[in-house]
């Protein structure tokens, strides 16, 4: 009889090893593809400075020099955010976009509206088109 108790705390304790190896396992998983794709959103923001750069560019010389005065700081804040996604650690992206959440709650609650809103007219949108191709 003295053996079960010990046996079932082993057991317990084998199961509660496994299951911290398996979080530390999709832990680290997570981390690598927030960094994966933390470089890749960094590259194309990137993209998106230098062509909104050249767009600013166009306008040079024009009568009015707010067009390009506003592309030249959206693209200075677009290369930063490329720049600060491409070379962040994937904890520290983490950690700040926290940290924003907490300092900025009702951006992030638009933010994720807007998302809401632009993900049901991409549904809409496409359902539509499926409709169509069916019936068609």
């Amino acid at each position: 009889m003295s053996e079960k108790p010990e046996s079932a705390r082993e057991v317990v304790s084998e199961s509660a090893d496994r299951a911290a190896q398996r979080a530390e396992t999709a832990r680290a998983r997570v981390g690598e593809q927030v960094s994966e794709r933390g470089a890749e959103a960094g590259r194309q923001a990137e993209s998106v400075a230098q062509t909104v750069r050249e767009v600013g560019e166009q306008t040079r010389g024009r009568t009015d020099d707010l067009p390009r005065r506003l592309a030249e700081w959206t693209a200075a804040q677009a290369g930063r955010l490329g720049r600060y996604l491409r070379e962040s650690e994937a904890e520290s992206i983490v950690r700040d976009v926290k940290a924003f959440g907490r300092r900025q709650p009702w951006v992030v609650v638009g933010v994720g509206f807007a998302a809401g809103l632009a993900a049901a007219r991409f549904l809409k949108a496409s359902g539509n088109r499926t409709s169509r191709r069916w019936r068609g």
